[in-house]
C-alpha cells in the first residue's frame, strides 16, 4: 500500500490535489491511502514512518514547508517529498532535504501524474520493506530495521472428541 500525505493550508488546493491523486491512482493497480494535513505542526504530530510520498506546500502558517521537511529528515530519510508552491525561491533549499520534485502552483494534472507515477514506480522497485497486518493495523517494516527474525512453532491441538 502506498500512503500519500498532502500538507497544504489552502483548503481549495488541498481538495484539488486530492481529486487529482484519486484520478491518477484509480487507473493503476496499486492500493493507496491519502492523508491530509493543514499545517506542518499537524503533520509532524502523526506517524511519519507510514508516509511514502508527501506533497508539501512551502508557504504555510507558523512553520513553513521547508522547516517541516528539515524536521522530517531528522527522523525519516525514506519518505519522498514533493514540494508544491507558488515561489521558485526555495528550489536550492529543496536539495538540503533531498526533495524528490518541486512543482509550481497552479498544479497541472498531467505534471502531477508524471511525477507521482514515477515516484511510486521507484518506491515499488526498491521494495525494501515488508507489510504486516493484524486485525486493526497495517505496519510497514523496512529491511534495514530488522535485527533478527524468530519463528516460534505453535502446536496444533486437536479438540475433537475421538
Amino acid at each position: 500500500m502506498i500512503k500519500i500525505a498532502i500538507c497544504e493550508d489552502e483548503k481549495e488546493t488541498q481538495i484539488l490535489i486530492e481529486d487529482y491523486l484519486n484520478n491518477i491512482l484509480k487507473n493503476i493497480n496499486v492500493e493507496y491511502e491519502i492523508q491530509k494535513y493543514i499545517s506542518g505542526e499537524e503533520l509532524l504530530e502523526c506517524n511519519l514512518k507510514d508516509i511514502d510520498i508527501l506533497l508539501l506546500d512551502i508557504q504555510m502558517g507558523q512553520i513553513n514547508g521547508m522547516d517541516t521537511a528539515r524536521k522530517i529528515r531528522e527522523v525519516d530519510n525514506k519518505m519522498e517529498i514533493i514540494f508544491i508552491t507558488s515561489l521558485i525561491d526555495y528550489v536550492q533549499e529543496g536539495y538540503e532535504v533531498r526533495a524528490y520534485r518541486y512543482l509550481l502552483k497552479p498544479i497541472e494534472l498531467e505534471e502531477l501524474k508524471q511525477h507521482v507515477l514515477t515516484c511510486i514506480n521507484e518506491i515499488e522497485n526498491k521494495n525494501n520493506h515488508i507489510i504486516i497486518k493484524n486485525k486493526s493495523n497495517t505496519y510497514k517494516i523496512y529491511s534495514d530495521e530488522i535485527k533478527y527474525v524468530e519463528v516460534q512453532k505453535k502446536e496444533y491441538v486437536n479438540t475433537h472428541n475421538q
